[in-house]
């Protein structure tokens, strides 16, 4: 288990690594399951991957995940807070599953885009234990995409910064 699996708590600083981080927004639809697909087996096996999907994510970037972020009775107004980390951020990924709806998602991706960010889709298996090691082989491919984003970005001498 690495540092940051131990921590549960945000964000961690390790000794001895830059501040080169890429920000990475973790989409994927949060209102489908607050309705009709609260409590289903597919929520039950969504939740897991996301938590898999951020738990590995999180090892190599700063992640900012909008189901983590605020917690209580949803504003609309709340979305400029996730605009903004769109904004900020490096890359969008988006958890998407066949045939559940993800407007809110679409738009995020969207706006991604016209921020002119990195904006990735993995899709999240219905059933069965081969899709999900499809699922796994899928994650490392948008791993390496992300590592060479990286490697892009902060290749740059205006880019480079010295650890503290």
């Amino acid at each position: 288990m690495s540092l940051i699996d131990s921590e549960e708590n945000g964000a961690t600083e390790i000794p001895g690594t830059s501040n080169d981080s890429l920000m990475v927004f973790l989409g994927g639809p949060i209102r489908y399951w607050w309705g009709e697909g609260k409590g289903t087996q597919l929520h039950s096996r969504y939740m897991m991957l996301r938590e898999a999907t951020h738990r590995s994510l999180s090892n190599d970037y700063l992640v900012y995940a909008p189901y983590r972020a605020l917690r209580g009775p949803w504003d609309a107004r709340a979305q400029h807070i996730n605009d903004a980390a769109i904004f900020e951020c490096d890359a969008l990924v988006a958890m998407t599953v066949e045939g559940i709806p993800a407007e809110g998602t679409e738009e995020e991706f969207t706006l991604a885009q016209g921020f002119h960010k990195t904006a990735l889709t993995i899709r999240v298996p219905l059933i069965g234990t081969q899709m999900e090691d499809e699922y796994f082989s899928k994650l490392k491919v948008l791993k390496d995409n992300l590592a060479e984003l990286r490697t892009q970005k902060f290749a740059a001498p205006k880019y480079r910064r010295k650890a503290k």
